[in-house]
């Protein structure tokens, strides 16, 4: 229950940030944030989040393309392809950017939701991005 609760947590958070239209970086990527991180993930995580922090802000001045371009690549390369039987015991599960990140680990549709709330943390209108779900 309680780490079910910590990972809505941290969407509504994610959320409620980029509804402001708050600096993402500045109000998530806290002291607290990275010794919550440290503690429950371990070293090796609080150095994928330092670098998600720098792409969020890095990016924040690109274009649309060059953003899109960067949060694939960091990606692609931060977060090993595993399936979700294997990573959480279950038939299908959609982890949270910070669940990706933490565990450097997920599938399909994990890379999707934390490339979509990377772009929009860097500033690429909602309306020009897109989640689809395909059976």
């Amino acid at each position: 229950m309680y780490r079910c609760c910590q990972s809505f947590f941290w969407s509504v958070l994610a959320l409620f940030s980029l509804a402001l239209g708050a600096n993402y970086a500045d109000t998530t990527f806290t002291a607290t944030f990275f010794a919550d991180v440290e503690q429950r993930y371990g070293a090796a995580a609080t150095a994928r989040f330092t670098a998600w922090r720098d792409l969020i802000k890095k990016g924040s001045d690109a274009s649309d393309w060059d953003r899109v371009h960067q949060a694939n690549q960091f990606f692609n390369r931060k977060v090993a392809y595993k399936s979700d039987a294997e990573h959480w015991g279950k038939v299908d599960y959609w982890a949270t950017p910070v669940e990706s990140l933490g565990t450097g680990a997920g599938d399909c549709e994990d890379y999707a939701i934390a490339k979509y709330f990377t772009l929009r943390a860097m500033g690429v209108a909602d309306e020009k991005l897109r989640l689809m779900y395909v059976r």
